[in-house]
């Protein structure tokens, strides 16, 4: 009797996982067929498994998300501000695609940023400086944009907000620059 309950045990076990994996395929298959409301509905199947799926699978589950969420750049601010809470729950497995997706993410809202400042439309401008920040917090220099574009803007309160951050984190502008002396020359030039 005690073999047969940890058998069928044994066979719960292997039957969950195996249906975390299968919504967690769906959600990637839909992913890349740029199909984000289906793959959204896959996670949220999966979301109530995530308590008892291991590392690795719960890394793959916070990527997915984060892509489902981010929507190839098309997602609404609420989903990308989701989407990057997801990208800090991805761990080590996953480290190369949650870079990949950073990178893409930094390189969109790079562009929208530089294309709305250059229009003049400083709010929307700081909006994308400020995610640029909050996918790589390391890149101070975007928060600062930010903060800059804001008060353009005439969003007073917003550049306030993002002055205050900057100040809390230590940010004082100064940037270290490198020279090299070009042999042939003998001239000094900026790295």
């Amino acid at each position: 009797m005690k073999k047969q309950i940890l058998v069928a045990i044994a066979c719960l076990v292997v039957a969950f996982a195996f249906a975390q994996k299968k919504e967690l395929k769906a959600a990637e298959k839909a992913i890349k067929s740029n199909n984000y409301a289906e793959a959204k509905a896959a996670l949220g199947q999966a979301e109530g498994m995530l308590s008892s799926m291991d590392d690795k699978l719960t890394s793959k589950y916070h990527l997915l998300k984060a892509q489902a969420l981010y929507a190839g750049g098309s997602g609404n601010q609420d989903d990308v501000d989701k989407a990057i809470e997801e990208l800090k729950g991805v761990g080590a497995s996953e480290a190369a695609d949650a870079a990949d997706l950073k990178n893409l993410m930094v390189k969109n809202f790079l562009e929208k940023a530089n294309a709305q400042y250059g229009n003049k439309q400083y709010a929307q401008a700081a909006g994308n400086f400020e995610n640029i920040f909050r996918v790589s917090p390391q890149d101070t220099a975007f928060l600062y944009n930010a903060a800059i574009s804001a008060d353009l803007g005439q969003e007073v309160d917003k550049a306030l907000t993002y002055y205050h951050e900057l100040k809390d984190i230590g940010y004082t502008g100064i940037e270290t620059e490198f020279y090299a002396v070009e042999k042939a020359s003998g001239e000094e030039k900026p790295f």
